[in-house]
């Protein structure tokens, strides 16, 4: 939960100082964009946490965004995402984006997700057999609908490049549960 805190300061803190300093003229949203990000992400509710008496888990996370510009407001794009959830459990999603610029003047913006979320897990498990210990690494995937709403900032720092904090929420759900997971984001953006 600090991890969460604590990058949600830096973001408020990042987007105040910047917010003044990148008051340019109106920005251009033209053709193809790409982003491409790094950061950290936090999964709850997993019945794997529940055996091991766990209520969330940490871990590093990126993503690469793409689209085209349907408007100056207006983004649409694809997406692929992906995070590690714990030791050797890693979540994804392959989505469909929208990002909305309320401002034509402003760099902030909020996005919607619609998408395919996967979760990958490796384990070991160990048993009995001939009265001789036996360890057996297992894998197993589970895939289902993937959700996420987020809020984000472009900061200019050139004529078509941006630094891009972000925040998302989200949810997976994979066979039988929802997996909601909050993911933070700094990434380097091309319009």
């Amino acid at each position: 939960m600090r991890l969460i805190f604590v990058g949600l300061v830096v973001q408020g803190l990042l987007l105040t100082t910047y917010s003044q300093a990148d008051a340019q003229p109106t920005r251009e949203h033209r053709g193809f964009w790409i982003s491409a990000g790094l950061g950290a992400a936090a999964t709850f509710s997993d019945p794997l946490y529940d055996e091991q008496g766990k209520s969330a888990e940490f871990g590093p996370s990126l993503s690469v965004r793409l689209g085209g510009t349907l408007n100056q407001r207006l983004l649409l794009g694809g997406e692929i995402a992906a995070w590690n959830a714990g030791g050797s459990i890693y979540r994804g999603h392959t989505a469909f984006t929208v990002l909305f610029y309320p401002s034509h003047e402003g760099g902030a913006f909020v996005r919607g997700v619609v998408g395919y979320a996967t979760r990958w897990v490796e384990h070991t498990v160990i048993f009995v057999e001939d009265l001789e210990l036996r360890a057996l690494n297992v894998e197993e995937t589970r895939s289902g609908p993937g959700l996420c709403a987020g809020i984000g900032y472009d900061v200019r720092l050139a004529r078509n490049f941006y630094l891009t904090p972000g925040v998302d929420a989200g949810g997976q759900y994979l066979a039988d549960h929802w997996a909601p997971s909050v993911n933070l984001t700094l990434a380097a953006t091309r319009h």
